[in-house]
């Protein structure tokens, strides 16, 4: 049988001085078992996010649920030791390691379940099942390079890369229904597309950019 996980969350803990910031997660023990147990981060400067690491080894899944939370899977063959993110800005480390148990054996640990209170999806499937972005419409449709646009639709949680017309903008999510971006200065008219790990989507009508 596995041991059983502590489900308290651990102390406060240093984070990069780039913005991004790991200040907690929870459980402070997880499995490295078939099924794996999901661990939530907390702290800063999460928003699109492309890694979480596990002591060096990539999470078996990891969802960016807002810019102050990440929910990620511990990998199987994994060891005891600290937890890393790979964030927009470079990247944050706890200072106190994640302590791994299970033998690998083929037990399936329990996992929390991925309807997740007070988050801004409210579901985080496993990783391959997740549901791909939508982009319904986004406001003002007019606008000059470094103003800000706000896009609503769907599936928005995890986004690691918002475009104009293929430029790079950066972008912050404000739920999973929507994030603002701020136009690129190399931006010309053009659709927007929303990409997350799921998949990628563009808006049905080009954004105007003026010069």
């Amino acid at each position: 049988m596995l041991a059983a996980v502590v489900a308290a969350a651990a102390g406060v803990f240093a984070g990069s001085a780039l913005g991004a910031a790991i200040t907690s997660f929870s459980p402070i023990q997880g499995s490295i078992d078939a099924g794996g147990t999901m661990v939530t981060l907390t702290g800063t400067g999460f928003a699109g996010a492309k890694a979480v690491y596990f002591n060096g080894s990539p999470a078996a899944w990891f969802q960016v649920g807002s810019d102050t939370v990440i929910y990620a899977i511990v990998p199987q063959n994994v060891t005891s030791g600290f937890i890393t993110i790979t964030a927009a800005d470079g990247s944050a480390a706890s200072t106190k390691g994640l302590t791994i148990t299970g033998t690998n054996g083929g037990n399936f640990a329990v996992l929390p379940s991925y309807n997740q209170p007070g988050t801004n999806t409210g579901l985080f499937p496993p990783k391959g099942t997740a549901a791909a972005p939508k982009v319904s419409s986004f406001a003002p449709t007019s606008v000059k390079p470094g103003n800000k646009v706000t896009v609503t639709g769907a599936n928005f949680g995890g986004a690691t890369a918002v475009t104009v017309g293929g430029v790079v903008a950066t972008f912050h999510i404000v739920s999973a229904t929507s994030l603002t971006l701020t136009v690129p200065a190399k931006a010309k008219t053009a659709l927007i597309k929303v990409t997350t790990h799921a998949g990628s989507a563009s808006s049905a009508h080009k954004l105007t950019v003026k010069a």
